[in-house]
């Protein structure tokens, strides 16, 4: 458990602790002995004891020196007693979890002027909409098709705003499953030796993770570079295969050879964040949840098509992905960064490869059909803390290509 654990600091620094709901809410002074950015030890003064299971906020100053982006800087943070009193002799010494990461939390304190204002923006395009659209409704009965379209179509992207509000992250909950990542490429050797690399340097207990890479009939030096790999990380499993099959042919080998208990799918030109793996992970403890979506933010580049593509990704996870999420029914878990439970992957698998749409062999949109099969039986859920950085295209004729795929996979996955 360790191996994925962010380094702990011992100090003796000054802190308060708000316990306890409304009315009873009660404030504490504490020190907090040694924390790293998933937790604390603290202890309250006044031989005062908190429960385990107990929710808190811990206000305190992270001190300078730990390594910790944003040190030196109050911080203000929730978390839940992990562990109780450590014994009779330490009544008031409880380990807390904290709810995100503390440099994470530290940037959001940072962030709130630029927050603040873009609500405030947010709240005066929203009436100037209300306001325009108040000539909908007075006109409706001259053009009842073209109002009622406005209008619905308005009230559509305001109701999908107001569910990504109500969005929460979800919960750390230690757990800790055998992970298979499987990587799909095809004429990727800039980038299948960092894709890789960055899996194992994941903070995830390495006993319980595994790396599987298919080579989809590459014509230039990506089974070279995988190789190379397999001296580095004896555990690594690289697949070739002689031609193209495609990606479904190449994840659906990936997920036959995988020993874990949960398969996660990593595209060739995409980078995990160090702790994206064990987050993505987490949700897993419900078994209703079949597969959940990670948020995949672009490695953005000096050009117009990774600044723009920046925006839509955001928009896509944070907006579309965390309202769907509420209702369990995110409808794609993008074949870049998501997880799934192994066994309801080999439930669907038979039917996944032989899909067909009028008639047609489906080639496209595999991470948006795979999702809708999960559907069926399962519950599918986004994490936006589960993060990593993944490549776009940066000549106009390689985005479209990319945005006419993703649009017909949009279209028939849709009708199915």
């Amino acid at each position: 458990m360790e191996l994925r654990r962010y380094p702990r600091f011992d100090c003796r620094a000054g802190a308060r602790v708000w316990s306890g709901r409304w009315l009873n809410r009660a404030s504490r002074r504490a020190a907090v002995l040694n924390f790293s950015e998933t937790g604390a030890c603290i202890q309250l003064e006044g031989g005062h004891a908190l429960k385990a299971g107990e929710r808190l906020r811990l206000s305190w100053r992270v001190p300078v020196g730990s390594g910790i982006p944003g040190a030196g800087k109050s911080c203000s943070i929730g978390g839940i007693v992990r562990r109780g009193p450590a014994g009779p002799g330490a009544p008031s010494t409880c380990g807390v979890a904290f709810d995100r990461k503390l440099s994470e939390q530290i940037q959001l304190q940072e962030d709130w002027p630029r927050k603040a204002f873009a609500v405030i923006m947010a709240s005066v395009v929203g009436l100037m909409i209300v306001w325009i659209k108040a000539d909908n409704l007075h006109w409706f009965w001259h053009h009842p098709v073209l109002h009622g379209y406005s209008l619905v179509a308005s009230g559509y992207v305001a109701l999908r705003l107001c569910l990504a509000l109500m969005y929460k992250l979800p919960s750390d909950n230690g757990y800790f499953p055998t992970v298979s990542v499987c990587i799909t490429a095809m004429n990727e050797e800039d980038c299948i030796a960092q894709t890789i690399e960055c899996c194992y340097a994941s903070r995830y207990p390495s006993h319980l993770i595994e790396v599987i890479a298919v080579d989809d009939g590459s014509t230039d030096r990506t089974w070279e570079r995988m190789k190379a790999l397999k001296a580095k990380y004896p555990s690594f499993k690289p697949i070739r295969f002689a031609r193209n099959l495609g990606k479904r042919f190449a994840m659906a080998a990936g997920a036959k050879q995988a020993k874990g208990e949960i398969l996660v799918y990593v595209d060739s030109d995409t980078f995990a964040k160090p702790d994206g793996i064990y987050r993505l992970v987490q949700p897993f403890v419900d078994p209703n949840i079949g597969a959940v979506a990670g948020h995949i933010l672009v490695d953005i580049e000096d050009n117009y098509i990774a600044k723009m593509e920046s925006v839509r990704y955001y928009a896509s996870h944070r907006i579309n992905k965390a309202g769907e999420s509420l209702f369990g029914c995110v409808t794609c878990c993008s074949g870049a960064f998501s997880a799934y439970r192994k066994i309801a992957v080999m439930e669907v698998m038979q039917a996944w490869l032989r899909q067909k749409f009028l008639g047609v062999q489906a080639t496209f949109g595999d991470d948006r059909s795979l999702t809708n099969y999960v559907l069926k039986k399962r519950r599918v859920i986004f994490h936006d803390g589960a993060r990593c950085t993944t490549k776009v295209p940066a000549r106009w004729m390689k985005f479209f290509k990319q945005q006419l795929r993703w649009k017909k996979s949009w279209t028939r996955e849709t009708l199915v």
